[in-house]
């Protein structure tokens, strides 16, 4: 099993970490390498909430978007829905936004390639420590 924890070693910031292993469009590659061991995976995306972290890191965009944020229970909907959800159950893979699931390439040639997925995994691996052949043998 994978667990973020391993992700975390001291010599590596935690920016560094979540940089490579938060990206919304490589939800489809992570699903696709766990889907062997009945793992469903998906991202969502909250929309602008107006959360502590939000009006500490960016305070001028939360002040000028004040009004139009949404509450910690509105971000919180989609996560909510997800979790209840047959559909989030059949499927792996996607990102939603709005209970909905949404492309992660918005623009034509936002896409990564095939070698900038295998960089990504191998990245992955030597930051965890895991990969799919101890998976195989240990798990």
């Amino acid at each position: 099993m994978i667990q973020l924890k391993q992700t975390l070693k001291a010599d590596r910031p935690i920016h560094d970490v979540f940089r490579y292993t938060c990206d919304f469009e490589n939800v489809e590659m992570w699903a696709a390498r766990l889907e062997a061991q009945g793992v469903v995976l998906h991202a969502m995306h909250p929309g602008w909430t107006d959360t502590p972290g939000v009006s500490s890191s960016l305070p001028s965009f939360c002040k000028i978007t004040k009004k139009i944020l949404r509450t910690p229970e509105e971000g919180a909907d989609t996560i909510a829905c997800l979790a209840a959800s047959k559909e989030a159950v059949d499927s792996s893979g996607l990102f939603w936004l709005d209970r909905q699931p949404r492309t992660t390439h918005v623009f034509p040639g936002t896409g990564e390639s095939q070698e900038d997925r295998r960089q990504l995994w191998s990245k992955l691996e030597d930051l965890s420590g895991w990969s799919e052949d101890k998976e195989g043998a240990d798990g």
